[in-house]
């Protein structure tokens, strides 16, 4: 069996594990990041489709507040451009499908449903500590439920439209299933954005897209690290 020796070891190559392996290089500290996968960027990646088109399948966009991802890739020297946003949004729920411009048309009790959901997770979300969000009133409570729980009870979000709509939206939002992620774990980044509301509004989140893609970042942080840094194990 392989040993390494270094005052650090950072297990996980996305986008977290790549940074604390940076700072801990850039303190003069040695360290190796291990990643079980057989790429970096962990939920940004690129799938290839069967016509040889690379799709965006992970983190996709940059959006406004963004700033020190603006600011890496610029220091990485990736090019970033305005995301085409003209047109209507093509939206299909329940086997049709509609065109709108700001709002979907799934009807007046969907719509207040939706907002009644994001006004109660909005509320939850500012009786949170961001420091300390062990510490948050039912810490407990909240980490033993998932978020797909929460979304799928018809007394937090009425609507079984609206209940479809919020899946799909945080499933896109986290990349994985909401009954993979911890009720607290969601509300962590919903406050870091000032509100749920700040991540399903494409016209601020979904500002701008990068050249070669968002993996292209991860990658070319992974090579500022070098390659006794960065192993595999499988």
């Amino acid at each position: 069996m392989e040993r390494l020796q270094a005052d650090f070891c950072v297990v996980g190559a996305g986008f977290a594990g790549l940074a604390a392996a940076r700072r801990l290089q850039d303190a003069g500290r040695s360290v190796v990041l291990v990643e079980a996968r057989d790429r970096v960027g962990g939920r940004v990646w690129n799938r290839t489709a069967s016509d040889g088109t690379v799709v965006s399948v992970g983190g996709t966009w940059l959006g406004k507040g963004q700033d020190r991802m603006f600011a890496l890739c610029r220091e990485l020297g990736l090019e970033v451009y305005p995301q085409y946003d003209q047109g209507d949004t093509v939206f299909h729920l329940d086997g049709a499908t509609s065109r709108y411009r700001q709002y979907p048309k799934i009807g007046p009790f969907a719509l207040a449903s939706l907002g009644l959901a994001f006004w109660r997770l909005d509320r939850l979300v500012k009786r949170l500590p961001i420091d300390e969000p062990w510490n948050a009133p039912d810490a407990r409570g909240l980490d033993s439920q998932t978020l797909g729980a929460w979304l799928g009870s018809p007394w937090n979000v009425p609507s079984a439209a609206a209940r479809k709509l919020l899946q799909t939206t945080m499933t896109l939002m986290f990349c994985v299933d909401p009954d993979e992620v911890s009720l607290l774990g969601s509300l962590v980044l919903g406050s870091g954005g000032a509100g749920f509301e700040y991540y399903v509004d494409s016209t601020i989140t979904d500002t701008h897209l990068i050249e070669g893609g968002a993996p292209e970042v991860a990658a070319r942080l992974a090579a500022t690290l070098g390659p006794a840094s960065c192993r595999r194990f499988a």
